[in-house]
């Protein structure tokens, strides 16, 4: 419907929309051919052509429901767009219906009015916890305490009212404290006939860690008390100081642990001056046991009941014997229970039941079993059968070499003899099979046992069916003959050159 004055430039919109029918052309496609003519006065007839086939997509899809609201969409905006509704409208294909969440309320003024979301969360009036409370946001919470009708400020020997709840209720100046301390400075104050008490054997000196801060008197002697610290139940059992560094307990008014003196000592029994030790330690050595200190024929035995587990006997020699088994803990591969001063995960351990096992670096690498020795890769079992050889392998324990009878050396697999070298050095399949004179070892293929087979017959075929074996081979003067299959030859002519 061109003006009569209107140039025909351009007919793009027939051109580029000819192929799609009114009822399925989309907005997005008559947007796309719109969006390429520009507002010009030579596009005039173009516009008014894209302008027709508008309404006539619109009629058509059934669009059409006036000037104002016609477009693209479901009666004015692309149905396909993306909206946020207060309700479900049912033809927009990507609506989104705006819910309240919790402590928010959303108010609709309807058409032509406002949507207002606000805050329903009420003011917090009181705060209950039973832990402390703590903020999230990185700041400190701030609480407000009612007054109590408590004055504030100081108070001196005070009397407090405390509720249920811990809080201070009434508080006054009180009328205790006060008195005059009994004995000399740094005396623990004790109640002595309900007055304040000290004592030279029981003082403090908070004032510095030297000499000490807390001390006490010597105490009594062996068989006498008091003691520095005893016990009013039973007077002549407690602690006390023995002789110059010296620290020792008495039970029953006799001593029976001391600790002190020089070299280091832990003192069984009562000994004073350089008596012998019962259990001592000297500079670096950790523990020295020792009896008749003065000779080498001490003998320290270790009782459980009335009879001695762990005889010791040193003989000058520094040899040690045991009249009884020394038992010790199983250990582990990582904690073995004999092992190096160096290297405390290298040793021996018993591994489980009737095995014994040697680790390395904390790794288990041989088990000595009743009948087997299992290293790292390797068994050697006494056995000594196709089912157990003697040499095998530790994750595949019936395969490996055994000897199956005198002078022979016999290999298996999967528990079965497979190969025999006799004591002549035959090779026997299957341990009993050597064949006969003239055999060649022929290979089954893949998947199948080799065996025997007769290659050079003594003499040649009659014809090309007689009996013959697959491989075989013959000649006489004329010809050579091979046996193809069973029963099978052919042959070929000789020839001299």
């Amino acid at each position: 419907m061109p003006l009569p004055d209107a140039p025909d430039y351009s007919k793009r919109i027939y051109e580029l929309l000819k192929e799609t029918d009114l009822e399925n052309l989309t907005y997005s496609q008559f947007q796309g051919v719109a969006e390429k003519l520009f507002i010009e006065p030579e596009n005039e007839d173009e516009m008014r052509r894209l302008v027709l086939v508008q309404l006539a997509r619109m009629a058509v899809r059934g669009d059409w429901d006036g000037f104002l609201t016609g477009g693209g969409g479901s009666g004015g905006a692309p149905t396909t767009a993306e909206y946020v509704v207060m309700s479900l409208n049912g033809t927009l294909t990507n609506e989104r219906v705006l819910t309240a969440g919790t402590g928010i309320s959303i108010t609709d003024g309807g058409a032509g009015s406002t949507v207002t979301i606000a805050s329903s969360v009420t003011p917090i009036t009181s705060v209950s916890a039973v832990s402390p409370i703590a903020s999230s946001g990185g700041t400190s919470p701030q609480i407000s305490i009612t007054d109590t009708a408590v004055t504030p400020g100081s108070y001196t020997n005070t009397d407090l009212t405390v509720d249920a709840k811990g809080r201070i209720t009434a508080a006054s100046n009180g009328s205790g404290g006060g008195g005059t301390p009994g004995g000399s400075n740094t005396q623990v104050q004790f109640n002595n006939s309900g007055s304040f008490g000290g004592s030279s054997s029981l003082t403090w000196d908070g004032t510095s860690l030297f000499p000490n801060l807390l001390r006490l008197a010597d105490g009594g002697n062996v068989g006498t008390f008091p003691y520095a610290l005893g016990f009013s139940a039973d007077d002549d059992t407690g602690l006390y100081r023995s002789a110059a560094n010296q620290l020792a307990f008495s039970t029953g008014g006799g001593q029976v642990l001391t600790f002190g003196g020089f070299p280091k000592q832990v003192l069984l029994g009562q000994h004073t001056g350089s008596d012998a030790t019962a259990l001592s330690t000297y500079g670096t050595q950790d523990i020295v046991i020792s009896t008749n200190k003065t000779t080498n024929s001490g003998t320290i035995t270790i009782n459980n009941g009335v009879n001695g587990d762990i005889e010791f006997a040193p003989n000058g020699a520094g040899i040690v014997s045991s009249s009884r088994p020394i038992k010790v803990q199983d250990g582990s591969a990582v904690e073995p229970t004999f092992a190096f001063t160096d290297e405390s995960n290298t040793g021996m351990f018993r591994s489980a039941a009737a095995e014994v096992a040697f680790t390395v670096n904390g790794n288990e690498r041989m088990t000595v079993k009743n009948n087997t020795v299992e290293g790292i890769g390797f068994r050697i079992s006494g056995t000594d059968t196709a089912a157990n050889p003697g040499y095998s392998f530790t994750s595949d324990t019936n395969t490996g070499i055994y000897s199956g009878t005198s002078n022979t050396v016999s290999f298996t697999t999967g528990g079965t003899e497979k190969y025999r070298i006799g004591s002549l050095g035959e090779l026997l399949i299957g341990g009993t099979s050597a064949g006969t004179a003239g055999q060649v070892f022929t290979s089954g293929g893949s998947g199948a046992a080799p065996s025997w087979k007769n290659i050079l017959t003594s003499a040649a075929p009659s014809s090309s069916i007689d009996t013959g074996t697959a491989g075989s081979i013959a000649s006489d003067a004329d010809y050579f003959y091979v046996c193809t299959a069973t029963d099978t030859w052919k042959r070929v002519a000789i020839a001299s050159w």
